[in-house]
């Protein structure tokens, strides 16, 4: 039993992330560049490598973010 409540919370946990995930990609669709980098730490945070990888973009170039080469490379 224990194991399938772990089972249900892992799930859940993930379909959050992406969630917030998508919403980052959507404010980083309209420019919103600060929200989307916040979005992106969030579902980093959670373990979403995309996000991981999206905010490492936003270093790389700059986006919502002072660009720091460095720490783009540490998350892509």
């Amino acid at each position: 039993m224990k194991k399938l409540v772990l089972i249900i919370g892992l799930l859940f946990s993930v379909e959050v992330f992406a969630s917030i995930l998508n919403e980052g990609v959507e404010e980083q669709k309209k420019g919103n560049y600060k929200n989307a980098v916040k979005l992106y730490k969030q579902a980093r945070d959670g373990g979403n490598v995309k996000g991981c990888f999206n905010l490492g973009l936003m270093y790389e170039y700059g986006k919502g973010v002072k660009q720091n080469k460095q720490r783009a490379a540490k998350l892509l």
